[in-house]
């Protein structure tokens, strides 16, 4: 189980006592925090909704029914109750889909891991459809490599960029192109499978990932020889 799959199941039940989700658990200390701010939020939640009870609520509701203008001004404040309630389920709610990664790094694992139909694919996208993709990411395309498979647009860490699959010797070979991301120093990185790595240049980032004994090397040549920077 990747990291992707670990993420996915957490939403789906966060409970699980399936062997790979444990044992994936256990030995990725950014999943384990990612579970565990989950848990925590939702305890929040609960504890949000647990609302209690006022002491004298039922003499005050028949108080309030003498008139429909006390009447109104109860069911004001309760509305304004379930309103604070509601505000506060949703900040939490955003706090931790907002800080779901621990880093940059994990951010780019997960989209390198998504989009699957790309990975798939046995006829490269339409030249059109590729170019409407660089466009969103601020991207061209000047020449179109015969072994660029697809393209995506996409987030990563709070940044735009372009997700690209090229077929490699050994396999697919995924590339990342982020135009706003600035980073000090090259990083490797990997997903249990496959083996990469994360290189500052100019004006952003590249990540290039792929199967052992892939020339990671000759890709990003390729990229560096088509794609332009707007």
């Amino acid at each position: 189980m990747n990291c992707l799959d670990f993420r996915r199941e957490c939403l789906i039940d966060p409970n699980s006592r399936d062997t790979q989700f444990l044992q994936h658990r256990d030995a990725c200390p950014a999943c384990a925090a990612y579970l565990e701010r989950g848990e925590v939020a939702e305890a929040s939640m609960r504890e949000a909704f647990e609302v209690k009870v006022p002491d004298g609520l039922a003499s005050r509701i028949k108080l309030g029914q003498v008139t429909k203008v006390r009447q109104r001004q109860s069911q004001q404040r309760w509305y304004a109750v379930a309103a604070s309630v509601l505000l506060l389920v949703g900040g939490l709610q955003f706090a931790w889909f907002t800080h779901q990664f621990d880093s940059f790094e994990q951010s780019v694992l997960v989209e390198l891991n998504s989009h699957s139909d790309l990975l798939t694919r046995q006829v490269a996208m339409r030249s059109d459809e590729m170019a409407g993709e660089f466009r969103k990411a601020g991207l061209t395309l000047e020449q179109q490599p015969a072994n660029l498979l697809g393209v995506h647009y996409c987030w990563v860490h709070g940044v735009s960029g372009l997700h690209m699959v090229f077929q490699g010797e050994q396999g697919p070979v995924r590339v990342l192109i982020l135009p706003d991301r600035q980073l000090a120093e090259r990083s490797d990185i990997n997903d249990g499978e496959q083996r990469g790595y994360i290189s500052p240049v100019e004006r952003g980032a590249l990540v290039f990932m792929g199967e052992p004994g892939e020339s990671l090397q000759l890709i990003e040549e390729q990229v560096g020889r088509s794609v332009n920077w707007l």
